[in-house]
């Protein structure tokens, strides 16, 4: 070894290097979806945007969709065919 080559990968295994710009791309998109959601949050709680017995369906609808943003943005948990070790541990990559 003449100290070119590297013994130990900084990636875990099944990651593949990205760009820089698509995980800034990504990123970005998954803050402002989130940042979204949140202010939706406080806009159906705090007005009559809603009917008020459906302010508690509401809210539920948009938590659910704060947590898929999380997952998807930031995890980046998805179902394509690189992520399944993400998804389903106990299934094998074949």
């Amino acid at each position: 070894m003449d100290g070119s080559e590297r013994v130990f990968d900084d990636r875990p295994p099944g990651v593949e290097q990205q760009e820089t710009t698509a995980n800034f791309l990504s990123y970005t998109v998954g803050l402002a979806l989130a940042i979204a959601a949140t202010i939706g949050s406080f806009v159906v709680s705090q007005t009559d945007l809603l009917w008020p017995p459906g302010v508690p369906v509401g809210l539920i609808v948009l938590a659910i969709a704060q947590i898929g943003v999380h997952l998807v943005f930031f995890l980046h948990l998805g179902s394509g065919p690189d992520h399944t070790n993400n998804i389903w541990p106990w299934r094998s990559a074949c």
